[in-house]
């Protein structure tokens, strides 16, 4: 078993992972058009992330990964994700990761549906629920991620029943200057949280968009 430390320098490892995948899927970088990127909290701020990283696995998880998920976790699956205001209602798939011979590491594409990160949480108890999704290709199923007001509404949907979450923070993290900006909101988390990633702005990758619900 690998000891405390080498998992916990691959868990940052695989965080980076996933911050990146979203550069490596997005459209190539353009001159946004939009008004200037900012950081804005829409909620009184969440409780601080905890120290505690994820329990992410120690070698990249691949197919089937959506059977072995199945197997493993059954009707607390999220299968759907619904956000009324933006009008998205997506099915979520469980997603691994891979590393190449130069050992960089990237989460796997969700295509045209939203990912659900195979180490993070899952509605029925309490954790960081983390999913993503591409804002310019792919269907772009998170393009008005970053238009997501203070208590809008998000359902996540299993098998089991629906659960709601409302909206409390919306962050713009400039990524293209600090891959890892906003990595503490990967954190596992002893309350019930859901974590929305995207890039930013819709037609480029410069930026995260990174939004925090509550139950």
């Amino acid at each position: 078993m690998a000891s405390w430390a080498a998992k916990v320098m691959m868990s940052r490892f695989l965080l980076a992972g996933l911050f990146l995948l979203s550069f490596s899927a997005c459209a190539p970088w353009s001159t946004p058009s939009l008004p200037p990127p900012r950081v804005y909290i829409t909620h009184p701020a969440l409780p601080t992330p905890t120290a505690t990283l994820l329990p992410t696995p120690t070698a990249p998880v691949t197919s089937p990964l959506a059977i072995l998920a199945q197997q493993t976790y059954g009707a607390r699956l999220i299968q759907r994700l619904r956000i009324p205001t933006l009008g998205v209602d997506s099915a979520v798939i469980p997603l691994g990761w891979r590393q190449d011979s130069a050992g960089n590491v990237t989460w796997d594409s969700p295509q045209e549906a939203v990912g659900w990160v195979i180490s993070s949480a899952l509605p029925d108890r309490p954790g960081n629920i983390i999913l993503y999704g591409h804002n310019n290709t792919s269907g772009a199923v998170f393009r008005d991620l970053w238009r997501l007001q203070p208590d809008a509404p998000i359902f996540l949907q299993t098998a089991q029943q629906e659960w709601e979450y409302r909206v409390r923070q919306v962050n713009i993290l400039p990524a293209l200057l600090d891959p890892t900006a906003g990595a503490e909101y990967l954190q596992a988390s002893p309350t019930p949280r859901l974590t929305l990633i995207s890039c930013w702005p819709p037609q480029s990758n410069t930026h995260r968009v990174i939004v925090l619900a509550e139950p």
